[in-house]
């Protein structure tokens, strides 16, 4: 799939679970994901939280990117809020075609619609490292996590 560079990107609904799954799946290949109750029940609580919004980008009618937005009040900072990306992923046969960057502007546009004073994201993909700092992203800190559980190393 070689889609147009120019992808329309648009908030998600509730029909679009699917489509989102199947984007998740090649960001996480090494899960079984389903469309199935307990990942509904997620994308409708998701959907229904302020502050979060999931974008879609299409291309020629199809969904070929994702990324997940939260808007965060930090108190460090007087209140104001900063923008957190999380779970972009552009469809394996759509990449270095203008997808990521669409989604990149789209997210940076509705992080200064919200009056947030910076935009953060992390990757661990070095594929998406150049991307990110090719579209103006500088890498600024390091990031650490610890599972909790099992299930989130997989």
């Amino acid at each position: 799939m070689h889609p147009p560079a120019a992808a329309t990107v648009r908030a998600v609904g509730h029909d679009d679970l699917p489509d989102a799954v199947r984007l998740y799946q090649q960001l996480y290949p090494e899960l079984d994901l389903r469309v199935d109750e307990p990942v509904a029940a997620a994308w409708a609580a998701r959907l229904a939280t302020p502050g979060r919004t999931v974008l879609l980008a299409e291309a020629g009618g199809v969904v070929v990117g994702t990324a997940d937005l939260t808007v965060l009040a930090n108190a460090a900072r007087a209140g104001r809020p900063y923008l957190l990306v999380d779970n972009v992923v552009v469809d394996s046969g759509a990449r270095r075609t203008g997808v990521g960057r669409a989604l990149l502007a789209a997210a940076r546009a509705h992080g200064e619609a919200a009056g947030c004073y910076e935009l953060q994201l992390s990757a661990d993909d070095p594929a998406a490292f150049a991307f990110y700092e090719a579209a103006g992203v500088a890498a600024a800190t390091r990031t650490y996590k610890q599972y909790l559980d099992d299930d989130g190393r997989s």
